[in-house]
């Protein structure tokens, strides 16, 4: 599913700057279980998922971009 420049792109992008490297500070010490990957998966998914199910909700009710927070 292609995504319109607009709202969906900047959430995605405040995604990518913000808050993926806020959840991912310092693991470089961190000690990675297959849990806490499975863990860290499963939030970035959910994030994700908020994200386009938004989208897929304004596309599906023919709605305008500006309509939807």
């Amino acid at each position: 599913m292609a995504l319109k420049l607009g709202y969906e792109s900047s959430k995605l992008k405040i995604y990518k700057t913000l808050i993926r490297p806020v959840v991912t500070y310092g693991c470089e010490a961190w000690t990675l279980t297959s849990r806490n990957e499975q863990q860290l998966g499963i939030f970035e998914r959910k994030i994700l998922r908020k994200i386009l199910a938004q989208y897929k909700m304004k596309m599906e009710l023919g709605e305008s971009e500006r309509t939807m927070n």
